[in-house]
């Protein structure tokens, strides 16, 4: 084992031994698509198995589940806290023989907060005039003229019933434009109230971070999720505009360089970010229960089934309700946080 700053270097060697029930679960995984003669779909034994399928393929599968058996053997051994997915360099791997490896991982750093009770931003109270109403009323007659003219919709002054009829037609629930009216500034309310909790939300982060006080950076962990957000920035433009990172970024003007550093600074504010929340779930003693995380996995099942969408089958794992479960608890941090730091001005 090497320690450098912030980071643990460790080295793994596995006996074929230790890796066998790895090696029959992996076989059993790449049968579901392998016809053995004599034998139904999954159910050849692993010695049929090894003559059907190549033995790499099937210490290809494994890899995954033995390498991570290993380092989580090593972590609960030493007690050692790690954040992030450690970086695997394979360093000898043949069917039969012992697999030697190294892994890289973060250290989880010492976080010191702020003292919350020294922080603050100022929220002002957000209203809705009678004037954005009927500036708004007049931007949808103007993405409904049809409609508008079909009920000989009224201007200042003009008939009521018109106008009446114009609200019903816009949604039947309402009886007439001053309902609808009233309604419509509630919604202008609500979006205008989102749009600056999110804009208050962002001003608490950056606020928290120019205060933060860390032990160290999780430089393994912050490359991640730039790589992470790289593929999914990929995955987007190739869906959207149907091309390439290269040649978005040649359209855009932008060097590969600046993009990078632009992910990357993005990615380290997200890590800090994590690292805060976190913090604030240890230290004020943030909990979630399992019925809370059941019922958000399924309401997460809900949303592809409405969308009539195939319900991935990793929903139901382990792995997933325990992301989801550190996904509330974060939420539950956060608020907390503005509860703590922002306030409403005061009349």
């Amino acid at each position: 084992m090497k320690n450098e700053k912030g980071s643990v270097e460790v080295s793994f060697s596995v006996s074929p031994q230790e890796a066998l029930p790895h090696l029959k679960k992996a076989a059993a995984r790449l049968a579901k698509n392998t016809l053995v003669p004599g034998f139904r779909k999954g159910k050849a034994p692993y010695a049929v198995l090894q003559r059907q399928i190549e033995e790499s393929a099937i210490l290809e599968n494994a890899l995954e589940d033995i390498i991570g058996k290993q380092v989580e053997q090593f972590l609960a051994q030493e007690k050692m806290s790690v954040v992030g997915r450690p970086r695997v360099d394979i360093e000898k791997l043949a069917p039969g023989n012992p697999i030697a490896c190294k892994a890289l991982f973060d250290l989880t750093p010492s976080v010191t907060l702020p003292d919350l009770s020294s922080l603050l931003i100022v929220r002002k109270k957000i209203e809705v005039s009678d004037e954005d109403v009927l500036k708004t009323l007049e931007d949808i007659r103007s993405r409904h003229p049809q409609k508008a003219r079909s009920n000989g919709l009224a201007r200042e002054g003009d008939n009521t019933s018109a106008d009446d009829a114009f609200a019903r037609e816009l949604n039947p629930k309402f009886q007439n434009m001053e309902e609808y009216k009233a309604n419509l500034k509630q919604s202008l309310l609500r979006e205008l109230e989102y749009h600056d909790d999110a804009a208050k939300t962002s001003e608490m982060i950056d606020l928290l971070l120019k205060n933060l006080k860390l032990s160290h950076t999780p430089v393994l962990l912050v490359d991640q999720y730039a790589d992470d957000m790289i593929r999914r920035f990929e995955r987007d433009i190739a869906e959207r505009e149907k091309t390439t990172l290269a040649e978005h970024l040649q359209h855009t003007g932008k060097p590969r360089e600046d993009f990078d550093q632009e992910i990357r600074k993005e990615a380290l504010k997200h890590v800090q970010t994590e690292l805060i929340l976190d913090e604030v779930i240890k230290a004020h003693g943030i909990e979630v229960s399992e019925e809370d995380v059941l019922r958000e996995v399924e309401k997460i099942r809900l949303k592809f089934i409405f969308a009539r969408m195939d319900v991935p089958r990793g929903v139901s794992s382990q792995a997933y309700r325990s992301h989801i479960k550190t996904t509330v608890l974060r939420n539950r941090a956060l608020e907390f946080l503005k509860k703590k730091i922002i306030a409403y001005e005061k009349a």
